[in-house]
């Protein structure tokens, strides 16, 4: 790549070109009539944020300490990443418009349901809402109690490189986890009834609350986010202000929840702490500052692909697309046999650190390069964003629940795989999302059978 990218260029004007990229998607998602609000406006956020968004505080002058101050990176390693990172987003919003064109096409050739049909489809949807949280709430008892007694007892960090022996099976987790679909069916289906969405509401703020204890950031968040949106539609409409200072508060929050949760029992010195904290950097700009580090696993990548490790060809994303099977017939799931991206970037750059269980995160952008290189990640970053937007209009197309509850499911997964791998979200877009949506589809048609059947003996 180096003789496409001139590395004499400053870091400082590759991070505003990235900015200034930024900023154009989302100014052109609003003329294009959209909001951020939504399942791609809340993932192109978190996409930007999270890998452009040392390069944004970079050209406002507010890293204090330098871009990746703290890695062993060259000025021109980073150049690249930041330009990588503007060609991946450029991608992603480009791929999101082609979506966003041919829904819109296809929706006005769509015929409206009949009422009848969707009366159908808010049962089902209700229906299933329930099944999945009475099937997830006594797994879900055991993964939070566990969570939160390693959490409080030795601290957040000890949840991570456990012996197997310490581990529950992996059944109660999969089986907890339907507590996202639960909730988010139950309310898309609850036709504005009070009983469906205080159930759902119950178990999702439990959840999200338990987490939130524990020092798990990203769970808190995608679940909030996404039983926001639904609630928002579904229930009451939320005051737009009210919705951005709420994500402000929660976003400045992040930087305490860092300082104190490696600590059992430092929430009782939470105040100190938070004073300690404010008086070293103002909480937002810490905040996206420690999001926009995902950038270092994009420069890292770049400089060990494919000088130190050939380029993967597809195979990370076939062995994401094989999580939809389960852990049936082999002690390892062949996925994590093979090994993820995200494993094998911290055992060759902090071996220290992969030796105790901790991680560097990746970037969904160096999981594209690190299949396809410079050139291939535009056609595969583009694809992305047209599922994304094109799953998110599908959604919200019509009337129907379940499609809306399927779309605010995948986004309690999805948020996080910007600084993840596609092995992060498969089973929660297939198992947590369509799974459940193939059950109000089924339940519904059956209804209507039966429907027609009483209809047709009484003609007869």
């Amino acid at each position: 790549m180096s003789g496409l990218i001139d590395t004499s260029d400053s870091v400082f004007s590759a991070s505003w070109l990235l900015t200034i990229i930024a900023v154009w998607h989302f100014y052109s998602w609003r003329l294009a009539g959209q909001t951020l609000f939504e399942p791609y406006g809340l993932f192109l956020l978190a996409a930007t944020l999270f890998n452009a968004g040392q390069g944004i505080l970079e050209a406002l002058h507010l890293n204090e300490d330098g871009i990746l101050s703290a890695e062993d990176l060259s000025p021109a390693l980073i150049v690249q990443a930041l330009y990588l990172v503007a060609l991946g987003l450029a991608s992603l919003h480009f791929g999101a418009l082609v979506a966003l064109a041919t829904g819109r096409a296809k929706r006005l050739r769509q015929t409206p349901p009949a009422p009848d049909w969707r009366l159908r489809r808010v049962a089902a949807t209700r229906l299933v809402g329930y099944a999945c949280l009475v099937l997830s709430v006594a797994p879900l008892f055991f993964v939070l109690q566990d969570a939160l007694t390693i959490a409080f007892t030795q601290g957040y960090a000890a949840l991570f490189g456990r012996p197997l022996s310490e581990l529950l099976p992996s059944s109660v987790q999969i089986l907890a986890n339907f507590v996202m679909p639960g909730a988010m069916f139950a309310i898309a289906g609850s036709n504005r009834k009070k009983v469906p969405v205080a159930v759902g509401s119950a178990f999702l703020l439990v959840y999200a609350g338990s987490m939130l204890a524990v020092g798990s950031r990203s769970a808190t968040v995608m679940s909030l986010v996404a039983f926001a949106w639904t609630y928002n539609h579904w229930v009451r409409r939320l005051p737009r202000g009210a919705i951005l200072a709420a994500g402000a508060i929660l976003l400045a929050t992040f930087p305490l929840i860092h300082a104190i949760r490696d600590t059992p029992g430092s929430w009782q010195n939470s105040s100190e702490v938070l004073q300690d904290v404010v008086s070293e950097q103002n909480p937002l700009i810490a905040a996206v500052s420690e999001m926009g580090g995902t950038l270092k696993t994009v420069a890292h990548t770049i400089r060990l692909i494919p000088s130190v490790r050939p380029f993967d060809l597809g195979t990370s994303y076939a062995y994401a697309a094989s999580t939809i099977l389960p852990n049936v017939g082999w002690q390892i799931h062949p996925a994590n046999a093979h090994g993820l991206l995200a494993d094998w970037l911290v055992w060759a750059v902090r071996p220290a650190m992969a030796l105790v269980g901790g991680g560097l995160g990746f970037s969904f952008l160096a999981e594209a390069y690190a299949n396809f290189g410079w050139f291939g990640l535009i056609p595969t970053v583009a694809l992305m964003g047209y599922f994304m937007a094109r799953l998110s209009v599908w959604g919200t197309s019509d009337d129907d629940p379940a499609k809306f509850a399927l779309n605010a499911t995948f986004l309690a997964f999805v948020l996080f795989f910007p600084r993840q791998e596609s092995a992060s979200f498969v089973r929660g877009l297939a198992w947590y999302s369509f799974l459940p949506y193939a059950a109000v589809s089924l339940i519904a048609e059956r209804r209507s059978q039966r429907r027609r059947l009483v209809m047709n003996t009484a003609a007869a």
